[in-house]
């Protein structure tokens, strides 16, 4: 797939899921529901981290290269969940996904769980085709 189409058809599907998980409420007012706590220590693995892994995944499967991967993984810790932070401090209370922002190191490994994500989907057809 092209890098152009397919970063417009993951940021796409990255904003639909968004969506849905602000309306469901997973981390409505902060108060995270059962074992979607955030994790507040590191290595910072929590539940979150199963949906890092599998955007890296997606990412691989349909094709982005790597730095376009690692480009959107930071866009999303560094940019995007700072801006969403932002508005809900600014009174936006429609906001119940990324309410308050993780700290630095928790932003770092959430990129690199992105980007394991990312590897471990790219290696698998070298591992499945060897074991043949």
């Amino acid at each position: 797939m092209n890098q152009i189409i397919g970063t417009l058809f993951y940021a796409g599907l990255y904003r639909a899921y968004v969506e849905v998980v602000n309306q469901h409420g997973l981390k409505k007012n902060s108060k995270r529901i059962g074992n979607w706590q955030k994790a507040v220590t590191f290595p910072y693995m929590d539940y979150w981290t199963i949906t890092h892994l599998i955007w890296g995944g997606l990412g691989a499967a349909i094709g982005l290269n790597q730095l376009t991967m690692l480009t959107l993984a930071s866009i999303n810790e560094f940019i995007y969940e700072p801006y969403r932070c932002y508005a809900y401090a600014q009174g936006n209370k429609s906001i119940h996904y990324a309410q308050y922002c993780d700290p630095f190191p928790h932003k770092v490994a959430d990129a690199i769980y992105t980007m394991a994500g990312y590897y471990t989907a790219k290696m698998l057809p070298k591992l499945t085709h060897s074991q043949q």
